[in-house]
């Protein structure tokens, strides 16, 4: 894995750990497939939703599935998909891989945890690259 993937790795399973749910979006779909791959060889469960997943009712199912079933503790999609009308107050931890250019594309990913009804605390963080481009769009 990428640096930025075992940093991810690390927050994932110390969430995954607590009984928390990690909302995981990037802009790129490699790059979502690729922590994806990481994930399953460390043993967790996922929901992968890109625009390449499927018909808009399989996302749906993927999401209804993050949702309800316990044991799916990590959601990977992309932030495009994460500015839609979701609600997901099932999890409580939001981990950006990049940036994106306009920042209320990932306020409004953000606020898809942060709705009535949720009854944790909820840590929004971002991975940024130390002395690299991303750093100077934070």
């Amino acid at each position: 894995p990428s640096s930025k993937e075992k940093v991810a790795l690390d927050y994932i399973a110390m969430a995954a750990a607590r009984g928390d749910k990690v909302i995981v979006y990037a802009n790129y779909v490699d790059a979502l497939k690729s922590l994806n791959h990481w994930l399953h060889l460390a043993g967790h469960r996922t929901a992968l939703v890109t625009g390449k997943t499927g018909t808009q009712e399989q996302n749906h199912s993927l999401l209804q599935e993050f949702d309800c079933r316990a044991d799916i503790r990590v959601l990977l999609m992309t932030l495009k998909l994460g500015a839609e009308g979701l609600n997901m107050e099932c999890a409580n931890h939001v981990l950006f891989l990049d940036r994106w250019w306009n920042p209320f594309a990932s306020d409004q990913a953000e606020w898809r945890v942060q709705r009535p009804g949720q009854l944790k605390d909820v840590f929004i963080t971002y991975l940024v690259m130390e002395h690299s481009i991303e750093e100077h769009m934070m």
